[in-house]
Parts: structure tokens; sequence; C-alpha cells
């Protein structure tokens, strides 16, 4: 089925009772439906057009094994309802998420993982530095500590903490170009995060 929206809900009735109408006709003895919707509950956050357990529940007697698609991250669901994620990262919230596809034979469905593109997350710590230049210089030891890294990784390089200048005196393009003469990365970014945590996150940045 393709992507239904917001109408996903009111139509998985009707998918339930024609696939039944089918299997009754055929004698179809295993059925593997495949959606394009994400399930209620699996981004640790509320998000708009996902799909509660109940309203999924008229398909359970319907299918063997619903395969969903929509969110990138692998979750399993009552032995029934799974959902790989994307084979490669796509976004920097999915660092060190697990990559991979399902084997499904009569045995069941198995988690098969793939090696994908080397990620690295650098975070720097700025407390204490009080000019731009003092900065690149610490930037530039940090990323030079980080020398075993893979070529063709995706770097992300995340500065934290209280500067001693504004932020809008930093060149991050000047950065950047450190990062790259470095790693020659497959794609590469440089944030800096108002938290002072050294467990500052990027979410959502996109890498496709």
């Amino acid at each position: 089925m393709k992507y239904l929206g917001s109408s996903t809900t009111s139509e998985i009735p009707k998918i339930a009772k024609e696939i039944k109408q089918i299997s009754a006709a055929q004698g179809e003895k295993y059925t593997i439906l495949m959606m394009h919707f994400g399930m209620e509950g699996q981004m640790g956050q509320d998000t708009s057009g996902e799909i509660p357990n109940s309203s999924v529940m008229p398909l359970k007697d319907a299918v063997n094994y619903l395969a969903l698609g929509h969110y990138h991250t692998k979750y399993e669901l009552n032995e029934w309802i799974f959902n790989p994620g994307s084979v490669e990262m796509i976004s920097m919230n999915e660092y060190d998420q697990p990559k991979g596809f399902y084997h499904v034979r009569d045995s069941g469905p198995k988690f098969i993982p793939q090696m994908t593109r080397p990620v690295r997350r650098i975070k720097l710590d700025m407390s204490g530095v009080t000019t731009p230049d003092e900065l690149y210089s610490k930037v530039s030891s940090k990323i030079e500590s980080e020398r075993t890294l893979q070529q063709d990784a995706l770097v992300e390089l995340i500065l934290f903490g209280d500067m001693g200048f504004p932020k809008s005196n930093v060149n991050l393009e000047r950065i950047k170009d450190l990062v790259i003469k470095q790693f020659n990365p497959l794609w590469s970014d440089v944030k800096i995060m108002r938290s002072n945590s050294k467990y500052a996150v990027n979410v959502g940045t996109c890498v496709g």
C-alpha cells in the first residue's frame, strides 16, 4: 500500500476486510502486507500523523506479517509488526542506531545487520576559550587527535560550552575547512550548541 497520509486509520479496516476475502477465496496460508506509516510512540516524541496500535489491530487477523516503512529506525511490535528502518544513516539523530533489513522465512523474520558508512560525532568543549584564534587552535588539536578516523566518513563536529566572545565572531567555514582537510569526509558539518553539556546532540541534520 502506498502512503495514505491522514486517511490511513480509516482505510485500515477496509484493507483488512479485502485481504480476508482474497485469502478465503484463494486459500492463502501466509500473508505479508507492506504499508507506509509510522507507529505511535516509536520516535520518543509526539509526531503528527502517527498511527496508534489500536487502529492497526483490524489487520492482525488478516495478515501474518506487517512490514512497515516511514521511520528510519528499527522497531518490532507484538511479533507481527516489523519496521527495519533505513539501510543507511540519513540523519545524525540516527547515530549509533542499528541498520539492516529483515530476512523473512517460514521460520520467522530475522534482522540482518549490515555495514554502513563510517560515522563520527566529535564534541569539543569551548568553555574558557577567549578568542576565535584560540578556538581554531583548539579545534585543530582536537581533530588532529582523531586522525585514526576512516576516510570517506560522515563527520559532525559539535562545539559546546560558554565562549568568551560572541558566536557571530566564529568563522564556521574555516572550522569546516579544517575538518575537511584532516578527514576528507564524504559529508561534514559543524554546529555550535547552546547547551553547556557534553551530551548535547544535533538532532535531525540530513546527510542524504
